[in-house]
């Protein structure tokens, strides 16, 4: 049946049902069942066929030299001005359609993606690939955060000097992932880290991943510091990106290209695609990254723990509930509403729990409005909380709260050595311009 059908053959396809497609033949990976075939579509999607349920196959041409054209970007080692560390972890940036499920599963080689830049793209990069692990991000947790944190110094060292490197992560926990690595790496590899991801699998004709590479890669030629970041798409169509501080950024929208926003914060860097003159621009602000020598040497050796946790008040929480998790963590961080409330009626006996635990246990407040600060002397109730032994974590972002902690109580023994670490500045998580400080 398939006696001169090869990669790249424009065919039709008609099934035993009755049913006609026409599609051009994708080259087999890996991944590829031998009892099927895929192919690509007018509208852009892939289709993939079980060939027991073709009941005949009609060529229609060959597209190879013309497909070959379009997504070869071979160059000469001597072309190519920077290298950048491509590496990639798993999620939608590095996934395809898995046509037996019709999910979406992480299986796509970095290489791939490399093929996928627009002919236009004057790519003067040499891009070393390599997957370092293959999760999607809603099951990552701080264990993995430590594994990918080891893999990416390893790869860095192996490889040297390198101008920058881009971590393909998935997009539903990327703004845990990129705090995680903020305070690691920062201060340890002496080139930009940029995490991308992408809202669609990159085998879909509206996937963002490929521009989302682009911007980063732009973002590393031209920018000189350290530091770790997240390129996304900063609206609908691939002509504006942002690239915001690893500690700044938070998923924002479900499914939106643009889901990434930067959390009361400029982005560090705008980057604009003119798609009809083929031309990039790209501005940065104004903040320079300073390392805190006080804390280098120990982060350095620490790692990250499970043994925090991250709650949301709601009205009607019980003391009960918010003991269970005094009592078994070393640390609790809090999302209280507007400037950082929760219930303090003696009756919900919510203070005398944290009464209880605080004088031992860190127990940090942020705010559910995501944007703006918390703070312990606007209201009466406020100040209850912060006698009660709560610390008001300023602005920092709820689960960057949750991340530093994470590594704080491995830092650290004592409450107060932790409260004086989570007040301190590590990598932009507190803004200290902001001026209810």
């Amino acid at each position: 049946m398939l006696r001169g059908i090869k990669e790249y053959s424009k065919i039709k396809i008609k099934t035993v049902d009755g049913e006609v497609f026409e599609g051009v033949v994708m080259p087999k990976t890996k991944y590829n069942r031998e009892d099927s075939i895929i192919i690509k579509l007018k509208s852009g999607y892939n289709m993939a066929f079980r060939l027991k349920d073709i009941s005949k196959i009609e060529r229609k041409g060959d597209l190879k030299n013309k497909i070959l054209k379009q997504v070869s970007h071979k160059k000469e080692e001597k072309n190519l001005k920077y290298k950048v560390l491509l590496l990639s972890t798993g999620g939608t940036i590095a996934s395809k359609v898995e046509y037996e499920t019709g999910g979406v599963i992480a299986s796509l080689d970095p290489q791939d993606l490399i093929n996928l830049f627009p002919t236009w793209y004057k790519n003067d990069v040499r891009i070393i690939a390599k997957v370092i692990m293959q999760e999607m991000s809603e099951n990552l947790t701080p264990k993995d955060w430590n594994y990918m944190i080891t893999k990416v110094i390893e790869e860095y060292q192996r490889c040297q000097e390198v101008d920058g490197i881009i971590i393909g992560h998935g997009t539903d926990t990327m703004h845990y992932s990129s705090a995680a690595l903020s305070f690691k790496l920062s201060s340890l590899i002496p080139v930009p880290i940029v995490l991308v991801g992408s809202q669609r699998s990159s085998d879909r004709p509206s996937a963002d991943s490929i521009f989302n590479i682009i911007a980063a890669l732009e973002f590393i030629k031209a920018y000189s510091g350290k530091g770790v970041f997240v390129c996304m798409h900063g609206g609908t169509s691939d002509e504006i990106f942002h690239v915001h501080y690893g500690t700044r950024v938070r998923k924002m929208h479900t499914s939106r290209r643009d889901a990434f926003k930067s959390i009361n914060f400029k982005p560090k860097s705008v980057i604009r695609i003119d798609l009809e003159k083929k031309k990039i621009e790209i501005k940065f602000d104004e903040r320079d990254y300073k390392e805190n020598d006080k804390y280098k040497e120990k982060i350095k050796i620490s790692c990250y723990s499970s043994d925090v946790a991250l709650i949301k008040y709601y009205p009607g929480m019980k003391a009960e509930d918010l003991e269970y998790f005094l009592k078994n963590k070393k640390g609790v961080i809090i999302e209280g509403t507007g400037l950082g409330h929760i219930n303090v009626r003696e009756s919900e006996g919510l203070l005398e729990i944290i009464k209880k635990y605080s004088s031992e246990k860190f127990i940090g407040m942020t705010s559910q409005t995501i944007y703006g600060s918390v703070h312990p002397y606007v209201y009466k109730n406020l100040r209850l909380i912060k006698e009660a032994g709560v610390v008001f974590l300023k602005d920092m972002v709820p689960e960057v709260a949750y991340v530093k902690l994470s590594l704080a109580v491995n830092m650290f023994k004592t409450k107060e050595e932790i409260e004086k670490f989570m007040l301190t500045p590590i990598f932009f998580e507190i803004d200290e311009r902001e001026s209810y400080w």
